[in-house]
């Protein structure tokens, strides 16, 4: 089997399983409904996001000095719908889907850092998940930035600790 076509077998494996998994929940807890039309609910649910007020200014400065790249857990399609809607534009956007592989899997920041031709040193991984934005990246020696917008305070060995992320651009001097 063809490389590219068996890794998609892969995943669409592990996507199976999902849905088996939430099917077995549904029954066990005796859930009314479709899990599958509620799946779907949730799927268009990501369409046609708003960002924060401050995102698309923090990164308009923050790409005039750095490669601003994007890694997301999730699917490509309304990711992409996201960006359009709000007007944002990126050189290179990694989702859980193309990669095949969901944080916190090492192969998901690995992949991205070998394509990209970085070492974990030279990234900054901002994000608000503290395990797969924080603790994962930073196990791989990655710099990493934890958007707390709640100001919770909490601590799981980020680089740095920001509200929002205009704060990152007076921090990386942009």
């Amino acid at each position: 089997m063809h490389k590219k076509r068996m890794r998609q077998t892969l995943f669409l494996t592990e996507r199976e399983i999902f849905m088996k998994e939430l099917a077995e929940l549904y029954s066990v807890y005796g859930i009314a409904g479709d899990y599958k039309e509620d799946v779907k609910i949730m799927l268009e649910s990501l369409y046609n996001r708003t960002v924060f007020p401050e995102v698309p200014e923090a990164i308009n400065r923050l790409s005039k000095k750095y490669e601003v790249i994007i890694a997301s857990n999730t699917d490509t399609e309304p990711l992409l719908q996201n960006f359009d809607y709000n007007g944002l534009v990126f050189g290179k956007i990694y989702t859980s889907e193309g990669l095949m592989a969901y944080k916190p899997n090492p192969k998901f920041y690995l992949t991205i850092l070998n394509e990209c031709g970085y070492s974990p040193e030279e990234v900054l991984y901002v994000g608000d998940s503290c395990e797969e934005d924080i603790i994962a990246p930073s196990q791989l020696g990655i710099k990493t930035a934890l958007v707390d917008r709640k100001k919770s305070g909490n601590e799981y060995g980020q680089t740095f600790s920001i509200n929002d992320i205009s704060q990152l651009c007076p921090i990386l001097g942009c």
